[in-house]
């Protein structure tokens, strides 16, 4: 008996509060857009930002011997067409490591993979 009371209330105060529930609803309607936009609008934006990784190659990479020199932010300097250790395109003296080299780096204490 006490949810039949309830629900009659609850039908009573949205037949007499017109106003207001129209309100409640343009909320409802407006919040769950937002979280729908702001959702689709982080899946594009990481869709595009791995494709313009994707684009940079970052199957290459480049190891040099010694410290870096590199000036910048946090020491990130680096010439055009290079990100980071990732070249976007290969160098002239291209030399392709195998899974055996691989496993030979990995031995090496100053060399994190």
């Amino acid at each position: 008996m006490k949810f039949y009371k309830s629900f009659k209330h609850a039908l009573n105060m949205v037949l007499h509060s017109k106003i207001r529930s129209w309100l409640t609803i343009l909320g409802i309607v407006i919040g769950v857009a937002a979280v729908v936009a702001i959702t689709s609008l982080g899946q594009s934006l990481q869709q595009d930002i791995n494709s313009q990784l994707g684009a940079l190659g970052g199957d290459l990479v480049t190891i040099r011997a010694g410290a870096s020199r590199a000036s910048g932010f946090f020491g990130g300097g680096g010439r055009e067409g290079q990100v980071g250790g990732i070249t976007s395109s290969a160098s002239k003296e291209e030399i392709v490591l195998d899974k055996t080299d691989v496993q030979a780096l990995r031995g090496v204490e100053d060399i994190k993979l």
